[in-house]
């Protein structure tokens, strides 16, 4: 399941938008787009209303926990991703990068590894 405030994130980032600016079009400033997106507030109802109108959808769909779009594409989370998650949220800030830059390899090329390549015998990673 896609979080209020990641939903907000990714309708900004998807209009290539700065908090700023979003802020500018609904009467707050990017400061209180911020504490939307990190959710340590939440917007009144008037805003909300117009943070859906900015991005062309109806409150219900900024409120569920997923997101039908244009692409019908599914946002919602199944257990093993939110599991994901939440370990690469655990590991140093200086990992993630390269945890990131692995998975996105894997994921470009998965046609090219085989799994004799990432898991020994026993399906644990292989980390060399």
């Amino acid at each position: 399941m896609i979080s209020f405030g990641a939903k907000i994130r990714y309708f900004r980032k998807r209009k290539k938008i700065t908090q700023q600016e979003l802020g500018e079009l609904v009467g707050v400033s990017g400061k209180a787009i911020s504490r939307y997106e990190n959710e340590t507030s939440q917007p009144d109802f008037e805003v909300l209303k117009k943070i859906a109108e900015v991005y062309g959808t109806d409150v219900n769909n900024l409120l569920s926990y997923q997101y039908q779009g244009e692409e019908n594409y599914d946002l919602s989370l199944t257990g093993n991703e939110v599991e994901l998650i939440q370990c690469y949220r655990s590991i140093p800030r200086r990992l993630q990068t390269s945890t990131r830059r692995f998975v996105k390899e894997i994921s470009q090329n998965s046609d090219t590894y085989l799994y004799d390549d990432i898991l020994d015998g026993e399906n644990q990673l292989i980390i060399e």
